[in-house]
């Protein structure tokens, strides 16, 4: 996708997105979500969450039941976290397409 932001005061009201094709597999599930979870400081040394802990975490929970998930992703955070203030707003929304489709 294109690396614009949406409601960002710098991006052109008239700014044109790219079409994109996504090949989804019957299990596959996808996340959408806000730049608050990966902006989350914590750790050691006070950094951000970031991309890659982020890709990561995802990753692990590929072997999850669904229902699972979502603890996973707050014990995650929480741990990572550990009582630093929630800098900005945490959208983490998991879409698996065949459950809409099939039901």
């Amino acid at each position: 996708g294109d690396r614009k932001g949406l409601g960002y005061w710098r991006t052109p009201d008239d700014f044109n997105f790219s079409n994109m094709e996504i090949n989804i597999q019957e299990d596959d599930c996808l996340y959408l979500l806000s730049d608050g979870l990966k902006d989350q400081n914590g750790g050691n040394r006070n950094l951000p969450f970031g991309n890659r802990r982020l890709l990561l975490l995802l990753e692990e929970l590929d072997t999850m039941p669904i229902e699972a998930r979502h603890q996973a992703i707050i014990t995650a955070l929480k741990a990572y976290s550990a009582g630093e203030p929630q800098r900005d707003d945490i959208l983490v929304a998991g879409i698996i397409p065949s459950s809409i489709i099939n039901n």
